[in-house]
């Protein structure tokens, strides 16, 4: 009986603490855009939660390939998708937009702080010299 007694505590110990990390999550995570244009990004917004949930989406809308390079989900799992094709990796440190395409990652913040993006393609001359370059906070 006592087996039995601790069995069952054990267990409904184990359902109220599920229960508290559902009530914990956020069920919408949080999202950001960033358009890539010729020679240039546009954030909207460009401040994250940490451990949080986000997705962003990435849209290139100029005539060129451009790059998202950065150190954004450093100690995160990235979940990245292109024309229906998903990747999840660690450390992915850049992403390459081809003109028209939108690349949509999911990822968890880790880490507090303000995270520099750049593009560094060169055709036809170098868009980081452009100014081609943001910041996203994460507090």
């Amino acid at each position: 009986m006592k087996k039995e007694w601790m069995l069952f505590l054990v267990m409904a110990m184990t359902v109220v603490a599920q229960v508290s990390a559902w009530a914990d999550e956020d069920p919408k995570p949080q999202s950001i855009r960033i358009e890539a244009s010729d020679f240039q990004f546009k954030t909207t917004p460009a401040t994250l939660e940490v451990m949080r949930p986000t997705t962003l989406t990435l849209v290139n809308t100029g005539k060129y390939t451009h790059e998202f390079q950065g150190n954004l989900f450093h100690g995160s799992e990235a979940r990245v998708e292109v024309d229906g094709v998903v990747v999840i990796g660690d450390e992915v440190q850049e992403l390459i937009l081809n003109p028209g395409k939108t690349v949509k990652v999911t990822f968890v913040p880790r880490t507090k702080g303000d995270f520099e993006f750049v593009c560094e393609a060169k055709d036809p001359e170098s868009h980081l010299k452009k100014g081609m370059k943001g910041t996203i906070k994460v507090q």
